[in-house]
């Protein structure tokens, strides 16, 4: 047999492969994007959150007493959400006792001067913390 040349194939060459720095660089570049995004969520979460203390706040100084039952139902869920420390639980906590009398009732009478008392003792409490 005879021994052919052929000229037609080449050697091998070497081709430069930078895909593992391109992958890794992606990486890089998506776990920042996807940090960036949580850390502006949290902070939008908190801004919020304090925003809504206020409007709650609001709510609770703009509460007609002279209609116990409507006022001791917004006092109840307004205050749980504005309630966070012991102090503030335990002023809540014997306020919303107090409101039990006035809930499940048509015809309630008008709220007492010392519950009137307890609840600007307690807003004012929250509005010291929170303002």
């Amino acid at each position: 047999m005879k021994h052919i040349l052929r000229h037609d194939i080449f050697p091998p060459l070497e081709v430069h492969d930078n895909s593992l720095w391109i992958f890794i660089l992606l990486v890089i570049a998506g776990v920042s994007v996807i940090s960036i995004v949580w850390i502006w969520l949290l902070k939008r979460y908190r801004f919020n959150k304090d925003r809504n203390f206020k409007n709650y706040l609001k709510i609770l100084k703009k509460c007609d007493l002279t209609q116990a039952r409507a006022s001791a139902y917004s006092i109840s869920y307004y205050g749980r959400l504005l309630a966070q420390s012991e102090e503030e639980n335990f002023l809540l906590e014997s306020l919303i006792a107090e409101l039990e009398f006035y809930k499940y009732k048509k015809n309630t009478p008008e709220l007492s001067l010392e519950l009137k008392e307890q609840f600007f003792i307690f807003v004012d409490k929250i509005e010291s913390k929170y303002v």
